[in-house]
């Protein structure tokens, strides 16, 4: 995922790239409502004891719309992380 990340870092005149605490953007970790908390127990409570693709992919939904991504990071994070 670090070349996710890194992507839009700048480069030097031959390609490589200039890292600096400035190019990497910091990642954000979003607050989750009491609500959205409950929610994810009771998915994750029917998930230990009856594992379901639809569940999971409810749970993946919730996450990316927790982290705001956009249909291109969702499926760049399916293809390469699942």
């Amino acid at each position: 995922m670090g070349h996710y990340l890194l992507k839009d870092a700048p480069k030097t005149g031959t390609g490589d790239l200039l890292i600096s605490v400035q190019a990497v953007e910091p990642l954000k970790m979003p607050s989750v409502s009491h609500e959205l908390n409950k929610e994810f127990k009771r998915l994750l409570e029917i998930m230990s004891t009856n594992s379901s693709n639809d569940i999971e992919n409810e749970i993946s939904q919730k996450i990316f719309n927790l982290y705001g991504l956009s249909c291109e990071e969702q499926r760049y994070i399916d293809e390469n992380f699942t």
